[in-house]
């Protein structure tokens, strides 16, 4: 191994990635304007993406009010003026087709050790591949409803929990133990997700919209650990 490996390892061992927020991508990275970030390495135009991600993305012009319905959407988008760019510069880890615009809250991770390093994901939108979920490409109106429900209803009944950071390393470690992955088996994380956003939420939460929409669907931790993931990879 190599000094450099090794330094890289031990910044990467030294990160306590904790979730500390619900912040749109506006107050979190500055994202401004017509712009939008996805998964993939730039592209030449900007917009000359697959399909599921332009669907994902027309979605999200519909969610910003930057077009009246989908078709619109489509001819925007086709035009040049939204810009696209990867969200791994942004220090955003975003799922397959899914797409983050301004407005749009991300989960907040800080690491405890240094607050200076942050990184972050979209709320995943559960479900399975017949979700109208746009990370699966969806292009439906549907999918324009799940994603006000996520930024809207769902970012703003979970943020309270995250004014004091909860630590993530120890659920992770806890969900590995018990056979989640931290990838596609969540339901161990999920459990200790619920238990943790009820303490936090109090009664209010307790058999809300919200709180069954969660308890439905285990990979919606995903996306925790996807910021989780992102901000202790960085320190390497």
């Amino acid at each position: 191994m190599t000094p450099e490996d090794s330094h890289a390892i031990e910044n990467l061992l030294a990160v306590a990635p904790a979730w500390s927020g619900v912040p749109t991508a506006a107050q979190a990275v500055g994202l401004a304007g017509h712009a939008m970030l996805h998964c993939r390495p730039p592209a030449d135009p900007s917009h000359d993406l697959v399909k599921p991600t332009l669907h994902s993305a027309a979605v999200a012009c519909v969610y910003e009010g930057w077009a009246g319905d989908l078709d619109d959407a489509d001819r925007l988008i086709a035009s040049g003026e939204v810009r696209f760019e990867p969200a791994q510069d942004y220090n955003v880890a975003t799922p397959m087709a899914a797409v983050v615009s301004p407005s749009m809250r991300l989960l907040e991770f800080t690491d405890s050790n240094d607050s200076d390093r942050r990184a972050f994901a979209p709320i995943n939108g559960g479900g399975t591949g017949a979700a109208p979920a746009p990370r699966y490409g969806r292009k439906t109106q549907e999918a324009v409803d799940l994603v006000g429900f996520l930024n809207d209803e769902v970012a703003d009944a979970i943020a309270p929990a995250a004014a004091e950071p909860i630590s993530w390393l120890p659920i992770i470690d806890d969900a590995l133990a018990k056979g989640d992955d931290g990838h596609l088996r969540h339901v161990e994380a999920h459990k200790t997700l619920l238990v943790v956003l009820g303490e936090r939420l109090g009664s209010g939460f307790a058999g809300s919209r919200v709180e069954r929409f969660i308890a439905q669907w285990p990979i919606f931790h995903l996306n925790f650990w996807m910021a989780g993931s992102k901000c202790v990879l960085a320190a390497a």
